[in-house]
Formats: C-alpha cells, structure tokens, sequence
C-alpha cells in the first residue's frame, strides 16, 4: 500500500509539472490593453481631438513618441503614459498640405532621422522627422527650422500616394523609403551617406537599392 501511494505521489507530481509546462507558454501570450489616449472622450485615460485616423508612429531611443495623424494634418507627441507632450504645453506640429489645397495633409509614415545629417530642412539643419502623406509629400522637421511648423520637401501629389514611410540602411547608404500606393515600387532616395564604410563600392550599393 506504500509502495501505491509513493507512485500516485510521483505520478502527481509530473502530472502537475507537465501540466504547468503545457500552460506555461499560453500564460506567457496574455497582456492586458490599457487604452491611453483617444480622441473620443472617455475611451482612455487621455483624451486628445488631433488624434484622429492615426497612422504612423515613431520615437527616438530617449524622446516622446510622434504620432502621425491622418485625419487633422499634425503630428502629436505622447509620453508613455499617453499624456501630451511637454506636459502642460503640448507640441502639435503641422504637416503641409499640398499649396494650393484648402484641405489639411494627410500624413501617413513617420521616421525618426535624428541620427542622419544629410536630409536637410534648410541648408545646414538635417530634418530630424520626415514625413509621407496620401498627398504624395514629403515634408521634414527641424525645431532650428520651425518648431510647429513641418517644411515640404518633395510634392508629388499628381503621381503618388504615400502609405508609409521606413529607413533602411547597408552598403553605406541609408535611403528613405516610402510606400507608393498607386504603382507598384517604392520611392527610393539613393544618396550616398557617411555611414558606415563597406567594403563594396558605392556603385554596386547604388545598383542593389535601384528598385524599380
């Protein structure tokens, strides 16, 4: 009779251990949404009206994220608690729209550039956010420049459609790329950069990011 419950004893126990290893991994996948900020009034724990069909969202590795807000033309700034920031006195950054429309951008992609120098704003401020609408522009940002105000660099509202927006980088070139909704290719700015040496040329890296 020992002996018995010495096995039951054992074989509950790896029954149990086998059962915590089964459920452990399940365990592991939840999380628990926190809503913080919205632009309908008591859906977080935030309420900010900019923060309308955002789509794009971005942030350096010390600063606030920068949202891209598709339905106001903005860009609106949030700490991780999802209050605006600065506290007390937000930061709304204006997208342009195209020149001449009466309507407000559409900003889609958002990319931090702070650690490139070669996209300038105006001459000798490098952009330290670039943005992409469905407008078809491309508009930067420097607080040297304006500090609520984005500048458009590129307009090519009657060909293009932007979606999104990413940095990418290899060879020693570091492209902007933004998502052409219209035609199948992506917008591409091939400009050889400073960072890093490769050993490959420039010309074979200008050839591997000459997508069509």
């Amino acid at each position: 009779m020992k002996r018995n419950r010495i096995g039951l004893a054992a074989w509950t126990l790896a029954f149990t251990a086998a059962a915590i290893f089964l459920v452990s991994p399940a365990a592991a996948q939840r999380y628990k949404q926190i809503n913080l900020v919205s632009d309908i009034p008591g859906k977080a724990a935030h309420t900010d009206s900019h923060l309308v069909n955002s789509w794009g969202i971005v942030r350096s590795s010390t600063g606030p994220f920068w949202v891209a807000d598709n339905g106001t033309g903005v860009s609106t700034l949030y700490n991780g608690s999802g209050q605006a920031f600065p506290t007390g006195s937000p930061l709304v950054v204006t997208i342009p729209p195209v020149p001449g429309s009466s309507s407000s951008a559409t900003p889609t992609g958002v990319v931090f550039n702070g650690e490139n120098d070669d996209f300038d704003v105006t001459a000798g401020n490098p952009a330290i956010f670039i943005f992409v609408t469905e407008d078809g522009t491309i508009s930067a940002w420097s607080p040297n420049v304006s500090f609520t105000q984005a500048i458009l660099k590129v307009n090519n509202s009657s060909k293009a459609v932007y979606k999104g927006a990413a940095l990418a980088g290899g060879c020693g070139w570091w492209p902007e790329i933004g998502a052409d909704a219209p035609s199948p290719h992506l917008l591409i700015s091939t400009r050889p950069r400073k960072y890093p040496p490769h050993p490959r040329s420039a010309t074979s890296c200008h050839q591997r990011w000459r997508y069509p």
